[in-house]
């Protein structure tokens, strides 16, 4: 309790000053941005793969990482789709798993058969991350802009469930697919598999989601507020236990669909709990923010610690965008507990 309530006032020191009190408590590494999927609310399959450095930049970088960052740091490999980098991954794990706890693959699936989830548990991934949208396979393929989704993440989901690995199903909401969750947390409920209900944001990789004083929400795909209303009360009564969101993030998810504006009344702690590299070795704070530097150049520390990431977290203090309830962005400063102890809509 009492080291919560240090690390809180941390946070809310580092967030009005824009100082570096304590390293990042999330890592992601965005290995690649090339995918074979061609989802409707992402665009990193469209960007320009060229700038991608070379594993040995990346396997520098890895190497650098125990000295300055401590054992509870959770890494994540991301993308694109990082099993395309596979053997990076592997070589990877062999620096990484020695010293740090919790190390996750953020994966489409398409890639993931036995061989590889048994490759990937005995080089110390702790946790595998895969999309499925819905059990209804020409939903699911549709989002996912790939005629065979669904069935590579099901031998996905197999295959990371028999190699014994933690396994947590990402399920987008989606005007699409929101009637077919329940069906879907309920095929789950034999599995161990826990389901997190992610938040449709912007699409990934676009200008518009660059720009910090607006929002630009991906219209196609937003659910109408019937389907907002029933699928919530739906989730009051369901069975929670397959369901890894907490009951203020799932309270906080059916505002940001009903009305997302009002998520602004809560402060983003990105800057504090996050850094991100992206496949050219350049380091952000967020996905919707500016570059620091390049950590296949600089320290990592002294790039968290310098003058571009003061201002960068300052700049966050005006940030616009309606994200505050997304899992990289979620959490709660001592206003924010308030808020939460306030009448609920």
């Amino acid at each position: 309790m009492i080291k919560q309530l240090v690390k809180k006032f941390k946070y809310e020191l580092s967030y009005q000053s824009g100082r570096y009190l304590f390293p990042p408590d999330f890592l992601t590494f965005n290995i690649t941005f090339r995918c074979n999927f061609r989802c409707e609310s992402c665009n990193a399959w469209n960007t320009d793969s060229s700038q991608e450095s070379a594993d040995q930049s990346w396997l520098d970088f890895f190497a650098s990482l125990p000295p300055q960052l401590p054992p509870e740091t959770i890494l994540e490999f991301s993308g694109g789709e990082p099993l395309l980098k596979k053997e990076l991954i592997a070589a990877g794990l062999k620096i990484l798993s020695p010293h740090f706890k919790k190390i996750s693959l953020n994966t489409n699936g398409s890639l993931l058969d036995d061989a590889t989830a048994g490759q990937l548990a005995r080089l110390g991934i702790s946790e595998i991350k895969i999309s499925l949208y819905s059990l209804e396979e020409d939903i699911h393929n549709r989002l996912r802009g790939a005629a065979n989704a669904y069935g590579l993440a099901q031998q996905a989901i197999s295959a990371a469930l028999g190699a014994g690995l933690k396994t947590e199903i990402g399920v987008l909401i989606t005007r699409q697919n929101i009637t077919t969750i329940p069906a879907l947390v309920s095929g789950l409920a034999g599995s161990d598999a826990k389901i997190n209900l992610q938040l449709l944001g912007e699409k990934y990789l676009t200008p518009a989601n660059k720009n910090l004083e607006r929002n630009e929400m991906i219209e196609s795909l937003w659910p109408t507020r019937g389907q907002i209303e029933e699928f919530f009360s739906w989730l009051k009564t369901a069975d929670r236990e397959k369901i890894k969101n907490s009951e203020d993030n799932i309270r906080l998810t059916r505002l940001y669909y009903r009305e997302p504006e009002l998520l602004l009344k809560r402060r983003c702690f990105a800057g504090q709990k996050n850094a991100i590299i992206n496949p050219d070795g350049k380091v952000y704070l967020c996905f919707s923010g500016s570059q620091l530097g390049n950590a296949f150049e600089t320290k990592l520390l002294d790039l968290l610690s310098g003058e571009l990431a003061q201002q960068e977290r300052v700049k966050y203090q005006k940030c616009g965008k309606y994200c505050r309830a997304k899992g990289c962005n979620y959490s709660r400063g001592f206003r924010e507990i308030i808020l939460d102890l306030l009448p609920k809509k």
